[in-house]
């Protein structure tokens, strides 16, 4: 496993060290501090913030979130120890993809049951477990075809399907929203739904 090299000084780090490393300000950490539980800093004897190398790997998982169209309010909800645990390991955690079979059953159940909340918690664990391109290719794409196929033949409600497109399109546009604007290098960027 290769070692993070901007661990390299070790904690604690104090808010200007933590604003370079985390890429945020200084005035939205402490904002986030006071809103939010996701940061634990504690105060030297002078009062200074002092920040952890887990508050470090939180904010590099709070900034994947936020750049996949996860809202802060969203990703403080995910709580500290799911955070934790998804910056833990340099790649995503072996197995989420074993599970992308289980996301469609319980989104194809939420859809069912008209459980906008879970049908919700459903595709946010598998954004937050897989990549984005992944997510929606082994969860949101075959969720929507079964639920699909289930009202073709009278097994689901149009309510079940239009609560599920609902979410999905407003998933999917917020992560178009939050995808950087232009080409590619060398390339162009082409959205197909």
């Amino acid at each position: 496993m290769a070692r993070d090299s901007s661990l390299d000084s070790p904690p604690p780090y104090r808010m200007a060290t933590m604003s370079r490393l985390s890429s945020f300000s200084p005035q939205r950490l402490r904002s986030w501090e006071r809103r939010y539980s996701i940061l634990k800093p504690h105060r030297s004897p002078g009062g200074h913030r002092l920040y952890s190398a887990d508050d470090l790997r939180v904010l590099r998982t709070v900034r994947a979130l936020l750049s996949s169209g996860r809202s802060i309010g969203e990703i403080d909800q995910v709580g500290r120890a799911n955070l934790l645990a998804d910056a833990g390991s340099q790649h995503r955690p072996h197995g989420c993809e074993e599970h992308s079979e289980a996301w469609i059953r319980r989104a194809v159940v939420a859809a069912q049951q008209i459980d906008a909340p879970g049908f919700r918690r459903v595709l946010d664990e598998a954004i937050l477990s897989l990549s984005r391109e992944r997510a929606i290719a082994a969860v949101v794409a075959p969720a929507l075809e079964r639920i699909g196929s289930l009202w073709s033949r009278g097994r689901c409600s149009i309510a079940s399907e239009h609560l599920a497109s609902a979410i999905c399109a407003s998933r999917l546009r917020a992560l178009l929203e939050s995808a950087p604007r232009g080409a590619p290098p060398g390339g162009v960027r082409v959205v197909l739904a």
